[in-house]
Order: structure tokens, then sequence, then C-alpha cells
């Protein structure tokens, strides 16, 4: 959304383009305000410079880039929009969505990182650095879905590292102001899509789960270890959904009464809440065996029931508080994460990537065949 104070506000959203119907959203705003001509460059350096630096402008610009490769011949492409409707931001003569959205605004003040994935076939982290540059070359190449995510905690994690190398070469014990990254080796990979894509093997979900877990240098693996065995895919129960469709009746807790199947054959108003026989069964058993079943929360927190609707991803920490309670001022707190990720992306090849049918031994190279948005929030950054 273009502001007429020149600002840009950027929506993210797992909502539809239809009415509500006692479904549970999430959405994410953030503004961002133009760029001055004094501290562009001094941003962009500072930005590249720091292992642990928004990229989000360029991630931003990439996503629509490719989106615009792939728009029907004859629609407005985002460009081509700028420069007809603001002129007076220098679009006219830009001649790249980059070169125009990444030095306008300020967005080395996100406070998540921007989670994309677009369709082909593509490298891991192996094959660049910072800001999507690629190794060797000044031209760029970036990360999608789950690479990007794995990429993203390698960097923050070596920035960590770096940050207490300096406290402890400065002699400086405190460490309670400094951003901790929470993981330890008993974390769990939290999944909650709204669908599950067929043809899963037990290898490509697993590479799945080093991507999102891995942190490239098999970190929080026992030896020996699957980290698809750390894996927890959430799912509601038919009677769950049954529930919400009972015609929109108001959720008395106290008086909360499962609704039995019946043999009835009237499926008016019924929806569909899994994948068909044929398609489940296309895939392993160790994949089925990851699933768990979803419940609300108790108490309730709405007067009705309602299905989650966003697609989330989570690193789960299950490692022992006490220190970060003690040396960071971390809360008490029930549960809590190392990283948080709302997208549009279900737990699908198409949308989380599979491995290349014809990459070499070695390789990171993955296939996606969707175009996808999300936001990762880390507790590096907050």
């Amino acid at each position: 959304l273009f502001e007429t104070s020149g600002s840009l506000v950027v929506v993210v959203s797992t909502s539809n383009l239809t009415t509500p119907k006692g479904s549970v959203d999430g959405i994410w705003v953030q503004r961002f305000v133009p760029s001055t001509t004094n501290v562009k460059k001094k941003r962009k350096k500072m930005q590249e410079r720091r292992i642990d630096g928004s990229d989000f402008g360029h991630v931003l610009a990439d996503f629509l880039h490719q989106q615009s490769n792939a728009a029907r011949v004859g629609q407005m492409l985002p460009l081509e929009f700028l420069q007809h409707y603001m002129p007076n931001q220098d679009a006219t003569t830009t001649t790249t969505l980059e070169s125009y959205l990444t030095d306008a605004y300020q967005f080395d003040e996100s406070h998540v990182h921007l989670i994309a994935t677009v369709p082909g076939d593509y490298r891991g982290r192996g094959s660049v650095t910072h800001c999507g540059k690629r190794r060797n070359t000044q031209q760029r190449s970036f990360l999608y879905g789950p690479q990007r995510v794995q990429d993203i905690m390698v960097r923050l994690g070596a920035a960590d590292n770096q940050q207490q190398q300096q406290q402890h070469a400065s002699s400086n014990t405190t460490t309670k102001n400094r951003a901790v990254l929470l993981r330890s080796n008993e974390d769990r990979l939290i999944c909650q899509p709204t669908s599950l894509g067929g043809h899963w093997t037990t290898c490509d979900l697993n590479a799945l789960a080093n991507c999102y877990m891995g942190d490239g240098d098999d970190y929080g693996r026992r030896k020996g270890e699957l980290l698809l065995e750390r894996m927890d895919i959430l799912w509601p129960s038919r009677n769950f959904i049954k529930r919400i469709q009972n015609k929109g009746k108001e959720y008395d807790i106290e008086s909360d009464t499962t609704i039995e199947d019946d043999d009835s054959d009237d499926d008016e108003g019924a929806g569909f809440l899994f994948l068909s026989s044929q398609s489940f069964n296309t895939i392993d058993v160790d994949c089925i065996s990851r699933m768990v079943q979803y419940d609300h929360s108790s108490p309730h927190q709405t007067s009705s029931l309602r299905c989650p609707h966003f697609k989330s991803y989570a690193r789960l920490f299950e490692g022992n508080d006490y220190d970060l309670r003690r040396n960071h001022g971390v809360g008490k707190a029930a549960e809590l994460f190392s990283w948080f990720l709302m997208t549009s992306a279900c737990l699908s090849r198409g949308a989380q990537g599979a491995p290349t049918a014809d990459r070499m031994e070695g390789s990171d190279q993955a296939s996606y065949a969707n175009f996808e948005l999300g936001i990762l929030f880390c507790s590096k950054l907050q």
C-alpha cells in the first residue's frame, strides 16, 4: 500500500478473498518510511556488511520481479504501476524493481524476515552470500522457502558467535543486553498446515526437517538421529470440523459435546478435510507417523469454535530456560520459540520444495512449483 505521505505499507495475510466463515487467519503489517538521499548509501553498505542485517527489500523486490515474469501478457506489472502512479518517486528513471524499492524505503527497520517461494530449481545456501549475492560474482541469486529459513538461522547463529567472541575479547562478561538465539539439542519442529500434499517420502521429508532444523551444520542432531523424528504435523479430527460446521452455534465449554459420526449420506455443506485414500497412500508410513491431533485451547479464547486457516511452522525450544532467564531477562513462559513462520505455504512438495530428481550427490538443489510468501519471526530480532 503506497501512502500519500510517501511511506510504503507491506501487508502479508493468510486470508482468502472471501467472506470469513468461522476461521482464524493471520495478518502482519509494517510501515516503511522513505529513505533520504543522505542515508541511502550508508544504510546499504551497513546492511550488506552485517551478516545478520535485513535483506527484506531485496527479497520483496525479487518476489515481485519473479511474479512479473510469470504474468500474462498485457497486465500492468509492479514497476509499470510505480512509473505510472508514483512519478515523484524517481520510478520513471528506474529500470528494475530492486533498484527502486531497496533504495526508496528504510527496509532495514524490518523486525521480521520475508520468506518467499517461486517456481523453479534452485540451489541452497552454499551458492549465495548475504543479501542474495551469488558467490564469486556480483550477480544476485536468492534462496527460497525452507532453504532461506536455514540460511537465516545460520547467519544469525554466526552473528551470535561473533558477538560472544567480541565480548570475550573485551573481557565483558555482561550478557543480559545481548540478543540471544534460542536453540537446543531437544527442539521440535511444529508444522500446522491446512493441506497435506501426496508423494512424501521419508528421505524428502527428512531433508525438509534438516532445512528447518539442521541450521546447515547439523546443529542439534544427535548421532544417528533423523530430524524427521522431531517433527510434529498438527491436524484436526473430523469431529472437530463437524463441531465447527454445527450451524455456527455458540460454543459453550460447560455443555461441550462431541458430534458423533453418523451414517447419513447428506453431505450438504460438508468440506473436504483430507486427501483421498489414493493420494494418502502415496505418503510413506514414517511421514504419516509424524501426524498429531490438533485441539483448541482450554479455556477457549473466543465465543465460538473456529478452525485455524493460517499456515505456520515453528521451532519449539525444548532446552533448559534457566540461563535464559538469569542472563538475558527472558520471562517465565509455558513455551518458547526459536522462530515462528506464518506463511501461505502448505505442506506439499510444490510449496516446500523437493530434491531435484537429477541433482548430484551432496547437492542441496530443490524444486519448487508454487508462489508462496511468509513472515519469519525470530528470537534474535525480538
